[in-house]
């Protein structure tokens, strides 16, 4: 996994009146090294080939959400990581092309707004990596809840999912897809691919940083039975399944917006699944639209949201 520094002196207290709206953190630069792109495989359980081995872009790659969380760990640069405790309840990320093991990379966030909504203490965090020419590669829009307590907060629909969001229902009889393509059956579900939560997959997905995704005892404090899985592990899965059906196509044009709806604990069994729910003409390509979400064990809904990508062959 990438690091960002948290350990530092001088940072500044994590408290919501403390932020600033237009605060910028960065420019970090970083290498997308073996050993953080395998860290991040494990932690997401996700052995792709390109990851590993070589890929259609000319060697290996990294997973196309691999630095998303290094994008809101940019806090850390400025705030201290010890003492923040933060609720992360969406997701937004766009993307334009691959993070090829190698390469340095730059790191930039912002601090793009604050409010409160029903007394609590939201802030939204843009981000964006860079390649040494300047190349924008991905870009990345966070909504947090920084609030000390969040047992009143988990579950209970702190972030809105949306007026199209997925139900999580998939009718008996629903068609089955694998790739996409330029005629897609609207309707149709991509075949889904589930996840095993273990809590050390949790602590490598969140660097050990002592948080509510890590420390039972923060967890605890926080009002919550024990550490919950970190979002951002749910966006990888999600990636993950859209990796599958739309192949190189999702590295340079794929998009996702998501709210994390229910804490995954770990043992919880995730599935990822996505839905297509419309195709339009962009340029030369076909876009193609769909509902994605989680569900754990026992059907209830994690994670809600929306996706697109372009089927450009």
């Amino acid at each position: 996994m990438l690091v960002v520094p948290f350990d530092r002196a001088g940072l500044k207290e994590p408290a919501w009146e403390n932020v600033d709206v237009g605060e910028e953190f960065g420019p970090l630069d970083v290498v997308i090294s073996e050993h953080a792109v395998k860290s991040y495989v494990y932690a997401i359980d996700d052995y792709h080939p390109w990851y590993l081995h070589d890929s259609p872009f000319g060697g290996r790659i990294a997973p196309a959400a691999f630095v998303t969380r290094p994008l809101l760990d940019l806090l850390y640069l400025e705030y201290d990581a010890m003492r923040l405790r933060a609720l992360h309840v969406r997701e937004e990320l766009q993307l334009f092309g691959p993070l090829k093991v190698g390469d340095h990379v730059t790191l930039r966030a912002r601090v793009e707004d604050k409010f409160l909504k029903r007394g609590e203490p939201y802030i939204v965090l843009t981000g964006q990596a860079c390649d040494d020419h300047g190349k924008t590669l991905i870009t990345t829009r966070q909504a947090l809840i920084l609030q000390g307590d969040v047992h009143g907060l988990v579950g209970r629909g702190a972030a809105t999912p949306g007026s199209r969001h997925a139900t999580g229902v998939i009718t008996a009889g629903v068609p089955t897809v694998e790739r996409a393509t330029r005629t897609p059956e609207i309707g149709a579900v991509l075949s889904g691919i589930s996840k095993d939560i273990s809590l050390e997959q949790m602590f490598v997905f969140s660097c050990g940083v002592p948080n509510i995704h890590t420390d039972r005892t923060i967890a605890l404090e926080s009002g919550l039975a024990g550490p919950i899985a970190q979002g951002l592990m749910s966006t990888g899965y999600l990636s993950q399944l859209l990796t599958g059906f739309f192949g190189t196509d999702w590295f340079d044009s794929g998009w996702t917006s998501h709210a994390f709806v229910k804490p995954v604990f770990p043992g919880d069994r995730l599935t990822a699944h996505a839905r297509i729910q419309e195709s339009r003409q962009e340029g030369n390509a076909t876009r193609l639209m769909l509902q994605v979400w989680c569900c754990n064990q026992a059907g209830d809904l994690t994670t809600v949201g929306n996706a697109s990508g372009l089927v450009c062959r």
